[in-house]
């Protein structure tokens, strides 16, 4: 088989796919030679004569077939690239092209002197073509398998899981040619395969490996491969085995884009990040819901610019608005997500509009215009170091800046106004997590107020979730760039924990709020277990092929201002109601009186345009009695007040 590659005809058969219309020829043939086969086996075997008006059949026949050939474009199908399924369609073909011949024959009986066909004489004819189809599409796949694996320098692999999509992958790697990967085993989680063969690869009970290292030795792999529909199934435990067995993990993402006759454009392999290992359910939300809401609606989406705005923005791009109004103060951004949205969605129409939500007339003037239905809240400054060292402009920004918009949306009758929100919210330690708390404070109470009026036309929803992997200026980007220096990755503490989602996850979860939200709500999420951020660093330094406090180091840098070991979706004295869905609840919190609210508001923004940053942060620990300061130097305005309470 190498010296025929090696030929100047194998390497042309090699690069050239096959013509149609030689294998409709090819189909065709396979037909005349079954009828001809046929006669043969009746005259010599059988001993039984033969039917008269051989030539008038065979014509016939050639005739039937080649129709539906044609019209169920069996000769379409890539034969390379032959399944199960279209071994399915061919049997069809055979079976339903057989039937007609045998009825034409019948019928051809009342124009031309022929003998009755006999039922037996179409049942074999029929296997027999089917046969020969069959034979002759896995002989030419199996032609180019072996034609393509020549030389060729192949990864061995072991495949997690045994379900119809990890076969589908295992099938596809066996079957492309150009695959880069060679599944050697599979690992079923659950059992329930063990011992047997599945797409021709042996499968092993995960409870009947007892060492890793030795497993994947002896069958000369060094990665384990899953797919991204069983991703979930990768226990933390089985990670950190995995790597230290030096064994790499790699995602195979589902193969979707398969054509009826099996080609396709390949799997998609890549090391697995952190990000894909969450450790917890993936939450589900009604997208279709969420669409049919949005549809032919004017929206407007604030930070659109920034990594929950920007995903927000794409999601409801495709729920076909019939206006998208992107607001952001950052300039070079907002053209990115712009030149974007009109590559991806060159039929929406799109405002872009360089806007600071602390300029009033600014807002209004686009409300004014546009009168958006929908309002989605996402600007904000989120960096607690920065903003514990710049309080005033928190205030301007999340609080003002919040108040200005849903003010806005209330009086320009939009239907729902949704604001994005943080877990630091809660119980807050810094001056970033209570300008949050403030601005749920107001929305809410806002929204409250308007129906004991009777008058809350819009609804006003707070969504409310923990920190979102990949954002920007989050860990996962930061450790990744510390990797890839180098090292070392620094941690703040070595026990901070935090929850963690994904950022479509989070944006979906917003709009899915958006849509089952009341009004004056405050949506949690179930975000399963928290996440040490100090493992976290480890499996990311050993997922880059590299050894912790070796290769790359991590060093404790003390927590930063502000910061507190662990982060909470709910106050101590809150309490959940359930929603329809089951990952999704809403926060009982005491209620404020808006009037009460919008006074100290307007203290509030009175000191933080005066840059009294002392007096800024303690007009907000007036507001939000919980917010007790962490290695800030605002502690000391606890202590004054711990001390006033004493005397």
């Amino acid at each position: 088989m190498e010296i025929f590659r090696s030929t100047k005809l194998g390497k042309v058969l090699w690069k050239m796919h096959i013509p149609l219309w030689i294998v409709f020829l090819l189909d065709q043939s396979a037909v005349l030679f079954s009828y001809v086969l046929l006669i043969v086996m009746y005259r010599y075997i059988l001993h039984k004569p033969i039917e008269d008006g051989i030539a008038v059949r065979i014509l016939l026949a050639i005739g039937i077939f080649s129709v539906m050939d044609i019209v169920m474009g069996i000769y379409k199908g890539a034969i390379r690239y032959s399944e199960i399924r279209e071994m399915v369609r061919i049997f069809f073909y055979v079976l339903l092209s057989s039937g007609l011949f045998f009825i034409s024959s019948h019928i051809a009986n009342n124009y031309v002197i022929l003998n009755p066909l006999d039922a037996m004489w179409v049942c074999l004819f029929a296997l027999i073509i089917f046969t020969l189809l069959f034979v002759m599409r896995i002989g030419i796949k199996y032609t180019y398998y072996y034609l393509g694996t020549m030389k060729r320098e192949q990864r061995r692999v072991v495949v997690f899981g045994t379900d119809s999509r990890t076969a589908k992958i295992v099938n596809m790697m066996k079957a492309d040619v150009k695959s880069k990967y060679k599944p050697e085993a599979m690992i079923d989680a659950e059992n329930m395969h063990a011992g047997k063969m599945l797409m021709g690869v042996r499968v092993y009970g995960q409870d009947k490996i007892e060492d890793l290292a030795s497993f994947f030795e002896q069958l000369g792999a060094d990665s384990l491969m899953i797919s991204d529909s069983n991703k979930d199934l990768l226990k933390m435990t089985l990670l950190d085995q995995l790597l230290d067995a030096n064994i790499k993990v790699l995602l195979a993402d589902h193969p979707h884009d398969m054509n009826e006759g099996g080609s396709k454009k390949g799997i998609s392999v890549h090391d697995i990040q952190i990000e894909d290992l969450l450790n917890r359910e993936v939450i589900v939300t009604d997208n279709c819901e969420v669409k049919q809401m949005l549809k032919d609606e004017v929206v407007l989406v604030t930070g659109a610019a920034g990594s929950i705005g920007s995903e927000i923005v794409m999601q409801v791009a495709a729920a076909k608005p019939s206006r998208l109004l992107l607001v952001d103060q950052a300039e070079s951004p907002l053209h990115e997500i712009q030149l974007k949205l009109q590559s991806n969605f060159p039929d929406l129409k799109l405002e872009v509009y360089i806007c600071d939500i602390r300029n009033l007339p600014r807002l209004e003037a686009l409300f004014n215009e546009f009168r958006p239905n929908f309002v989605y809240h996402a600007a904000a400054y989120k960096h607690v170091p920065m903003m514990e060292n710049h309080p005033c402009e928190s205030v301007m920004v999340n609080i003002v800046g919040t108040r200005h918009v849903v003010d806005l949306s209330v009086k320009y009758g939009a239907d729902r106004f949704v604001m994005v929100s943080t877990d630091k919210a809660v119980n807050p330690t810094n001056v970033m997590g209570c300008s949050k708390r403030i601005a749920e404070i107001y929305v809410q109470s806002l929204y409250l107020t308007l129906a004991k009026k009777s008058s809350a036309r819009t609804k006003i929803i707070t969504t409310r979730f923990g920190n979102v992997l990949g954002s920007n200026g989050s860990v996962v980007p930061l450790f990744k760039s510390q990797i890839a220096k180098g090292g070392p990755i620094t941690v703040t503490h070595k026990d901070i924990i935090r929850y963690f989602m994904t950022i479509p996850e989070a944006c979906r979860l917003v709009l899915e709020a958006g849509c089952m939200g009341k009004g004056g709500e405050i949506f949690v999420f179930d975000m399963g277990a928290p996440v040490k951020i100090y493992d976290m660093a480890k499996r990311m330094i050993r997922l880059a092929g590299l050894t912790p406090g070796k290769d790359i180091e991590i060093v404790e840098t003390g927590l930063r201002p502000g910061e507190k070991l662990y982060e909470e979706l709910l106050n101590d004295e809150e309490l959940t109601l359930p929603t329809h869905h089951k990952k999704i609840m809403i926060a009982k919190v005491r209620e404020y009186t808006y009037d009460t609210v919008r006074e100290s508001i307007d203290e509030l923004r009175t000191l933080a345009t005066s840059g009294d940053k002392m007096a800024t942060v303690g007009a907000m620990k007036v507001l939000v009695p919980e917010f007790l300061s962490k290695n800030s130097v605002y502690e000391v305005l606890d202590e004054k007040e711990t001390e006033s309470q004493l005397a």
